[in-house]
């Protein structure tokens, strides 16, 4: 755990929301359900928007098929409502 959050986040050449970015479609690539939510929250906690998140996961469709990013879509949305947040 020191090595990914210590090492890797503390890397210089990525600001927060790219490497948020980064790292919610790697987890959405692997299938990694639950790691999904809670990159999502730290991706808004980070300062992406709903709008950039739902962007690079639809993005994901044509490496991924279209069933993880919908099951990853969902987590989205689940997430954006817990915090309020509209989505257009």
């Amino acid at each position: 755990m020191i090595f990914a959050y210590g090492d890797i986040y503390s890397r210089p050449g990525l600001d927060a929301k790219k490497r948020a970015l980064v790292v919610i479609t790697a987890v959405v690539t692997q299938g990694a359900t639950p790691q999904t939510k809670t990159h999502i929250t730290r991706g808004l906690h980070a300062g992406l928007t709903p709008i950039e998140i739902v962007e690079a996961l639809l993005q994901l469709v044509p490496y991924i098929g279209f069933p993880r990013v919908q099951n990853a879509l969902t987590i989205a949305q689940q997430v954006f409502q817990e915090k309020q947040l509209m989505v257009k």
